[in-house]
């Protein structure tokens, strides 16, 4: 191969690496302003300056602040920037494939895991759609989809041990909200360990006995 093609060929994989590492900073940097100073106080001026760079860079990926809040929830949920939705997660399935009896504790453990990740950012999204229709429309869309996933989570639940699917995808949806682990997590001072803990017994509980 030219060796003129193979320079090449490295400084773009190169600025492509540089391009994903620059986009991933300036994500990272929006969440925690957005949690930190509230999405409304954040500006994208603010978010570049934090991430080290022009605001036209951000501007490159992101059209506005609203696109930003949502790529940052989605990478706060899924884990990673791969534009895999939760339901099409590894671990979603895993918890969907497994028997009723085992699903509690996979279910408690994939959705403090997410918690983790997400919860705070959540929050802030939820402070902001009272005053921003645009946040409040794509925070109902969520629930939707939310709702939807559990439900699959439920019909599993139900599949093997006759669970009613309403009332257990009512459970799940509840117990599993980022408003729930906040408040337990946040506000009353528990670990996300014992979060987890207590989601799995509480739908064992509830669900399988």
């Amino acid at each position: 191969m030219n060796t003129n093609v193979k320079k090449r060929r490295y400084l773009s994989a190169a600025r492509a690496q540089q391009a994903h590492q620059t986009r991933g900073r300036i994500l990272n940097t929006a969440a925690r302003l957005f949690v930190e100073r509230g999405y409304a106080a954040t500006s994208v001026a603010d978010i570049a300056a934090e991430a080290g760079v022009a605001s036209r860079t951000v501007y490159l990926d992101f059209p506005n602040k609203r696109a930003l809040l949502d790529e940052a929830i989605g990478v706060a949920l899924g884990g990673d920037d791969a534009a895999v939705m939760v339901r099409d997660r590894d671990w979603f399935r895993q918890t969907v494939e497994a028997t009723g009896p085992e699903i509690p504790a996979l279910f408690a453990r994939f959705t403090a895991e997410l918690h983790v990740r997400s919860a705070a950012l959540l929050e802030a999204a939820e402070a902001a759609a009272a005053a921003d229709p645009d946040v409040a429309e794509r925070r109902d869309r969520g629930r939707q989809y939310r709702r939807a996933d559990m439900r699959r989570v439920a019909t599993a639940i139900a599949a093997s041990t006759g669970a009613d699917v309403a009332f257990a995808t009512d459970l799940l949806y509840t117990l599993g909200s980022s408003a729930v682990y906040a408040q337990l997590v946040f506000q009353c001072g528990w670990t996300p360990e014992r979060y987890e803990r207590w989601l799995a017994t509480t739908i064992e509980t509830a669900l399988l006995r």
